[in-house]
Formats: structure tokens, sequence, C-alpha cells
């Protein structure tokens, strides 16, 4: 495996366990208080949207990327900047289910948001590392 491929791996795997130590995190990290029902039902639907438009997000604006980067003489500076762009929102859904645990103390909803954010990291593995 050549240094770039090592390092996109690298890179992936450890976005990808951050994942597993958010969900870990909250089985040692008391939740200190609950909001209100009312609050709280507002801001799962709140950050279940942002769920929702980063995984668009995590597929639309490599597209976008890919298409200004289409004149680069060497091809893995563009698809690295790709990558890591997806990997960052697609970890970003474990996030928001970490903040609904601190705010709600569920750790249901917080398994929800971790197997969806790693789902969609899955599906943006590095695959296709060009040469």
């Amino acid at each position: 495996m050549e240094g770039r491929q090592k390092t996109t791996w690298i890179i992936y795997l450890a976005l990808f366990a951050s994942i597993g130590i958010y969900f870990g995190i909250t089985f040692f990290v008391p939740v200190q208080g609950q909001m209100e029902a009312e609050q709280l039902e507002m801001m799962e639907y709140i950050l279940l949207g942002m769920g929702f438009i980063s995984t668009i997000m995590s597929f639309v604006l490599p597209k976008i990327l890919a298409g200004a980067a289409q004149q680069a003489a060497d091809p893995w500076g563009p698809y690295f900047t790709r990558k890591v762009l997806s990997w960052a929102l697609s970890e970003s859904i474990a996030i928001y289910g970490l903040v609904l645990y601190f705010m709600a103390g569920d750790h249901q909803t917080m398994a929800i948001f971790v197997v969806w954010a790693g789902v969609l990291m899955a599906v943006h593995s590095p695959r296709d590392i060009p040469s």
C-alpha cells in the first residue's frame, strides 16, 4: 500500500472509530438534567433535520468539488479533500446524537444516530483511491 493510500485509510479509520468513541462516552458521562418534553422534541426534530441535510451534503458537496477539480494535475489532492469532507459530514451525525443524549439521556436515540453515521461512513469508504 502506497503512502497516500495508507494515510487515507488511517484517517478514515480514525474518524470511523471516533463514532464508536462517542457512543462509549455515553456510558461513562452521566446526564446532569433533562430538558422539558416540548423543547426536547423540538431539538430532536432540528438535529434529525440537520442529520438529513448532512447526509445529502455528504454526497452533493464532493460532486460539486469534483467538477471544479477536473483540471488538477494530481488527482489525489482533490480526491482526498472530497473524501474528508464526506467523512466529516458523516461523523457529524453521530455528534448530533451525542448532543441529544446529553439533553435527554436516551441511549436508543444515540444508537440510531451512531448506526446512521456508521452506515454513511461505510458508504463513503476510500475504496477508489487514485494512484
